[in-house]
């Protein structure tokens, strides 16, 4: 029997050493952590934003070269941030990427409000939000890619369509730079993405009757502030378009074969006992007396009930097993 952890510090030898590439790296690292325990054999959502020193189409430099930003200038700092399948934050990663040569390199405006925001001099002193802060985009990949395969991320398989997804703002910038100056990394995601700000295009124009909120964003320009941003603004479109009822001629709420876009029961009552909370919370903060004594009681009785509920409920789709994989109201077990 193979030794999983001996094999995985072997290979960090070999690279290390730089007898093997990063691409082989890469590739004998995901075959042996994709046949670990733990691994998600789904998809998951990936939150991914990069502060570059550019942009990325065609520019012309002030010497009269023709360059192309998502090759010529370099990435400062990548933020990922991995998601469930409510879009709730499980893990969060900042890295960043410092060679005094990449002053020469950075835009003019680049160079400004990088400089204004102290990421470059974060990056210099190895400070900040950053996990690590490497010397080079071989090094930022290698620590990237094992993070993502550490916490259940696998290589998307079209076939199998399971493994990483990427989203953002704008994010085919983001993976313009990934393509240009780390290949093995962008590869490692479906090469279909999620614009968030395509959303948000929609909903100031084709949108508008939907009256979809402006989400509130500080512009900092760091890579986890942006992201984070990025992935409260795409939870607050997916709760106004969470449909409750759905016109089929009745107003049913719960899913079933004629209502295939309601809810889960176990989901709408861990949601109806979420909100309770956060409402009690409000009333234990703005009311006392008697009165909100009461109200609070009564809540957290109701809350409990839900709670209760909800594990039944589990415990039925659990005996549902039994006749097979669940494959949605269209085509129900019983």
């Amino acid at each position: 029997m193979i030794d999983k952890k001996k094999e995985l510090f072997t290979l960090e030898q070999l690279y290390e050493s730089g007898l093997i590439s990063l691409q082989h790296y890469t590739e004998q690292k995901i075959d042996i952590l994709n046949n670990r325990e733990g691994v998600m054999s789904k998809v998951v959502l990936v939150g991914c934003d990069l502060e570059t020193g550019g942009l990325n189409g065609y520019e012309t430099l002030a010497s009269g070269e023709r360059v192309h930003g998502a090759l010529h200038y370099p990435i400062l700092e990548m933020a990922f941030v991995i998601c469930d399948d409510k879009l709730n934050e499980l893990r969060s990663l900042s890295v960043g990427i410092w060679d005094e040569s990449f002053l020469e390199r950075l835009s003019p405006w680049a160079l400004k409000a990088h400089t204004e925001s102290g990421l470059i001099d974060q990056l210099r002193n190895k400070s900040g939000e950053h996990t690590a802060v490497y010397g080079s985009n071989e090094l930022a990949v290698r620590h990237v890619l094992g993070w993502l395969m550490h916490h259940g991320v696998a290589k998307y398989d079209r076939k199998a369509k399971t493994g990483g997804i990427l989203f953002g703002n704008s994010i085919a910038f983001d993976v313009s730079y990934l393509d240009a100056q780390m290949p093995n990394l962008k590869d490692f995601f479906h090469y279909r993405t999620i614009d968030v700000s395509t959303i948000d295009l929609l909903r100031q124009t084709a949108w508008a009757s939907v009256g979809l909120p402006k989400a509130e964003k500080v512009y900092a320009h760091t890579a986890m502030s942006d992201i984070k941003e990025t992935l409260t603004e795409l939870k607050g479109y997916t709760d106004i378009f969470r449909p409750i009822c759905v016109t089929t001629g009745s107003n049913d709420v719960l899913m079933s074969r004629d209502n295939r876009h309601g809810w889960k029961l176990e989901e709408l009552l861990g949601k109806v006992a979420e909100e309770l909370a956060v409402k009690t919370k409000r009333l234990e903060e703005s009311l006392a007396g008697d009165l909100a004594d009461e109200a609070i009681r009564n809540n957290l009785r109701i809350r409990d009930f839900l709670l209760k509920a909800q594990s039944i409920q589990f415990s039925t789709m659990k005996s549902f097993e039994k006749l097979g994989p669940d494959r949605g109201p269209s085509n129900p077990r019983i």
